[in-house]
């Protein structure tokens, strides 16, 4: 029975980590995309506008830096996974130490982000 179940956990921490793997590549991909071919996403955001009615202007530079911002964070869920998913298959103590390590600093920091952004909430308002 205790070997049925780590087979259980090991596959089951491999396919949660290999499915973020894939969808930390495909928003890579994206921010990629919209790095690279600004007049095709700014033709899919004037379509979009027409087709919701708005007459707003939008900041392309907004766009632009939250491009940046997407490649950043999915390059950092692409390099975690693969340590949580190459440590679960091959049972690597090494790996999966780091994919720990690195998801406990995650997890701390956001913790003190959603602390400090409630705290600058209570002083503001």
């Amino acid at each position: 029975m205790e070997s049925c179940m780590s087979t259980m956990v090991k596959y089951l921490l491999f396919t949660t980590n290999f499915l973020i793997f894939i969808l930390g590549l495909t928003v890579f991909g994206l921010g990629i995309w919209v790095l690279v071919d600004k007049p095709s996403f700014l033709t899919l955001f004037e379509e979009a506008q027409s087709v919701s009615g708005t007459t707003d202007s939008f900041n392309v530079e907004i766009y632009t830096s939250a491009a940046y911002i997407l490649l950043v964070v999915s390059f950092l869920v692409v390099l975690i996974s693969f340590f949580g998913c190459c440590g679960a298959i091959k049972e690597n103590k090494c790996m999966l130490g780091t994919y720990f390590t690195l998801i406990l600093a995650l997890f701390i920091v956001m913790v003190v982000g959603a602390v400090l952004g409630y705290s600058s909430r209570r002083r503001q308002g």
